[in-house]
């Protein structure tokens, strides 16, 4: 594997600094958590804010260096993941769709969508994904199926596949790589220390 390939792995993360995690967490997934589950369709209501930010900007909104609070946010409905309550928020837009059919990830033009995965009513960068991605929500991983096009549903399915994405205060997903002097490192060889993955560059 090449040196620079996790930051394939981990997504599109600049640094993470783990602390308190424990490394083993990460393998520790329920198997009924599969690509065969029930889809699971989240009821989306909008949001009655003032402050709502406008329409056809969700490339702003992606690169914002500032916490967005959620009463910005067009959309919101709500998820249960293993016994925890998590919010889903989407943005104004004309309309909602999971396709990108820009055909590169660069230009996504699949719909944005937001995960308030610590509950404190601000939505960051790295709380947030585009719909033909598949999402983390806490431990657990999904694929978006659909979101209807006024915004009022998202249907989401469980997924099998491996944990993915950072968040702070969760479980780091599996990784397996060489460092420049072709020594190998994975989570695994970490377990049980504490360590800091600082992703500066990739090619």
């Amino acid at each position: 594997m090449k040196p620079f390939s996790l930051f394939a792995t981990l997504g599109l993360i600049t640094g993470c600094l783990l602390q308190g995690v424990s490394p083993s967490a990460a393998q520790s997934h329920p198997a009924t958590q599969g690509d065969s589950a029930k889809p699971i369709t989240v009821t989306m209501e909008a949001v009655k804010s003032a402050a709502r930010a406008p329409a056809n900007n969700q490339p702003r909104i992606l690169i914002s260096s500032n916490p967005i609070p959620v009463s910005r946010m067009a959309r919101h409905g709500q998820i249960d993941v293993e016994k925890q309550k998590y919010a889903l928020y989407l943005p104004a837009s004309p309309s909602y769709s999971t396709q990108n059919r820009s055909g590169d990830n660069e230009n996504n033009a699949s719909s944005l969508l937001f995960v308030d995965e610590n509950g404190d009513g601000l939505l960051t960068s790295e709380e947030s994904r585009f719909a033909n991605m598949p999402l983390r929500i806490g431990d657990h991983m999904f694929v978006v199926e659909s979101i209807a096009s006024d915004g009022s549903a998202i249907t989401l399915r469980p997924s099998a596949m491996p944990l993915r994405g950072l968040l702070t205060g969760r479980a780091c997903p599996p990784f397996s790589y060489k460092t420049l002097s072709g020594d190998p490192i994975s989570l695994a060889s970490l377990k049980g220390k504490a360590f800091l993955i600082d992703i500066w560059s990739y090619t």
